[in-house]
């Protein structure tokens, strides 16, 4: 297509850019990217003999995104209380939406697991409703996630979360206190 508009309008570009963002499974029924698809789709167009010359001096850019950074990130928080309503298990933790605001953003839902629970071996599994301490309705990571049974004091870990986490959250909403971000080697 752009090798269309360009000789149509007689425009001399210099760049293209052939990703604005790859994306990441957050989900068992999401699929990851297949790199190899893509190199396999792009190499058959830049082969083809009307777009060589086109192509000559044109840098070919990506920008991976989430792809190269998002499950590079965890982002732990820890269980304040529990509580039970309408028949309802719900997890109350010291961070929400000011700290990992993408889950109640766009209600995409990343994957949870009880750090505490595995490490001290708990077998069994409940439903819950994961929020954040917030004096808000939104302030949800996940409003149904099965997860080992979760006491007080345990740890959660939200994975997936290396891109849009801090960078993206409200870190100031109601003076709650920042999250720490610590990169490991």
């Amino acid at each position: 297509m752009i090798f269309e508009i360009c000789n149509k309008y007689k425009l001399n570009i210099t760049h293209i850019d052939l990703g604005g963002g790859f994306g990441i499974p957050y989900s068992k029924n999401e699929k990851e990217i297949n790199l190899k698809q893509i190199n396999s789709g792009i190499k058959k167009i830049l082969n083809q003999k009307k777009y060589k010359e086109f192509l000559k001096n044109i840098n070919l850019i990506f920008e991976p995104g989430r792809f190269i950074s998002g499950m590079s990130g965890i982002y732990i928080t820890k269980v304040l209380y529990t509580k039970k309503s309408y028949g309802k298990n719900i997890l109350i933790t010291d961070g929400g939406i000011n700290h990992l605001l993408r889950p109640a953003l766009i209600n995409q839902k990343h994957p949870i697991l009880n750090l505490t629970a595995m490490i001290e071996n708990r077998k069994k599994y409940k439903n819950y409703k994961i929020a954040g301490p917030l004096c808000t309705a939104i302030d949800e990571f996940d409003g149904n996630c099965k997860l080992r049974e979760t006491k007080q004091g345990d740890f959660l870990m939200i994975l997936n979360s290396g891109a849009y986490g801090y960078s993206e959250s409200m870190l100031q909403f109601l003076s709650h206190p920042l999250p720490d971000e610590k990169y490991l080697n």
